[in-house]
């Protein structure tokens, strides 16, 4: 889909296709995203480019550069981006110059990298905000509250108006006598 693949002289070359209506919509300087995240588009897309240009190297350093042009003209700085793209050369070589075999071990220990990272963070309630102190509270009660529902189906919870009405998975039930539930030992939603 992005490539163009000729045949020169019995030999399969390709190379970058892109679309002419393509906007070329990259993140902006003000985007909220983190910088890992730009950086990683950076790294990404000129390995890519590397990885598809099998022409000869400076079809690859022109859509390489292309790309750096269009980052310039979405408001980017060369000051930035220049260290970004050095860097992604130079891992976009070494990367390329590994085995099939290696460069699939090395994507596998990535991930598995990434996995631990990420299950080995802990909770640091410090730096939270309240709305996100909330949301972690919520989420806790929520998980205890569906381990729990897999035994009880309705429960009795304490409403806005301080009253204590069954409480099922879509909200409040409709207000019942509550000695009537507890002769009855049963309540069907």
């Amino acid at each position: 889909m992005d490539l163009t693949i000729t045949i020169v002289n019995g030999r399969l070359e390709t190379t970058l296709y892109e679309k002419a209506m393509n906007l070329y919509l990259y993140l902006s300087p003000h985007s909220s995203h983190p910088l890992g995240v730009f950086t990683s588009l950076i790294f990404g897309q000129v390995l890519r480019i590397r990885r598809l240009c099998s022409h000869n190297k400076q079809d690859a350093d022109g859509k390489i550069l292309e790309f750096f042009h269009r980052l310039l003209a979405k408001g980017h700085t060369m000051e930035a981006l220049s260290p970004i793209f050095d860097k992604a050369e130079k891992n976009a070589e070494a990367y390329l110059q590994l085995s099939p075999e290696e460069q699939e071990a090395l994507k596998l220990q990535k991930s598995r990298d990434a996995h631990n990272q990420l299950m080995s963070q802990e909770l640091r309630l410090a730096p939270l905000t309240r709305c996100t102190l909330v949301q972690y509270i919520c989420v806790q009660v929520w998980s205890g509250f569906l381990n729990t529902l897999a035994m009880v189906m309705v429960t009795f919870a304490i409403d806005c108006r301080g009253e204590m009405r069954p409480f099922h998975l879509s909200g409040f039930v409709p207000k019942l006598d509550i000695d009537e539930v507890r002769a009855n030992r049963s309540y069907s939603c």
